[in-house]
């Protein structure tokens, strides 16, 4: 997210930010409690979260109930952790990814009606 290939012409005038006030060690307790959270995922060949979540909605949690944790589509499948993040063992390739995006997508349009929309930006 630090940059995006094919978008190098593109600027971005605007931003905006919500910061909340706390005290220095409430602030570090979050921080800790987050990057902890996010240790499970050294080593693993993983490109974070999959699709955004809904309003009012956890993509996760949708993605769990639909059954995703048990997808597999060549070396690309869903971690049993968390349903919004697809692993790779090797051999993967790009269509063994976008295949098992689209299974994962159609489950939750088909259990809920509800199309998530991709975190991942997919270049062609």
């Amino acid at each position: 997210y630090r940059q995006v290939i094919g978008l190098d012409d593109l600027t971005i005038v605007r931003a905006g930010f919500r910061f909340s006030r706390g005290t220095v060690s409430d602030i570090r307790a979050q921080a800790e409690s987050f990057f902890e959270k996010r240790k499970w995922m050294a080593g693993l060949r993983c490109a974070g979260s999959v699709f955004k979540n809904p309003p009012g909605y956890k993509a996760g949690k949708l993605l769990e109930e639909a059954g995703a944790k048990s997808f597999r589509v060549g070396g690309a499948y869903v971690s049993e952790r968390h349903a919004n993040i697809i692993l790779a063992e090797s051999p993967v390739n790009s269509s063994d990814i976008f295949t098992l995006i689209e299974k994962m997508r159609t489950a939750v349009i088909d259990r809920f009606g509800i199309d998530l929309e991709r975190e991942v930006i997919w270049l062609e």
